[in-house]
């Protein structure tokens, strides 16, 4: 009987710890209110480039912000320069694509090629290509 009690009380235990693992806990007065946690969903890198290394770029600031963040991504070299496939499991695709932008105007050359000038704002958004 003791042993049931304990199984019974263990289930009891894991299902509460497992079933509000993807919730965050309230109290509101007397109230206990269950919402659900916030997603991250990351659809854009910003960095400003600060101008104390020479000869950054575009994708060079953007691959040693994911390599300290440990996110992963991936690229492919062409003749044009470096095109960025992925970051954190996003992929570039006729339908969604990793684009970088310099202070709002999106690049006219690979992310590569284009040399920061000290206080330009990088931004990386996964959106629709525009053809």
């Amino acid at each position: 009987m003791k042993i049931k009690l304990r199984l019974w009380v263990a289930v009891a235990l894991v299902l509460a710890v497992v079933g509000f693992g993807g919730y965050k806990l309230s109290r509101r007065s007397s109230q206990l209110t269950l919402t659900p946690a916030p997603i991250v969903d990351v659809s854009s890198y910003t960095l400003v480039y600060d101008g104390t290394k020479q000869d950054e770029t575009a994708f060079s600031i953007l691959k040693a912000d994911l390599d300290v963040k440990n996110i992963l991504y991936t690229t492919k070299t062409y003749d044009f320069g470096i095109f960025v496939e992925s970051i954190d499991g996003k992929i570039s695709g006729t339908d969604m694509a990793w684009i970088y932008y310099v202070n709002d105007k999106s690049g006219d050359i690979a992310s590569d090629k284009y040399t920061l000038k000290a206080g330009d704002v990088v931004e990386w958004k996964y959106e629709k290509p525009q053809f």
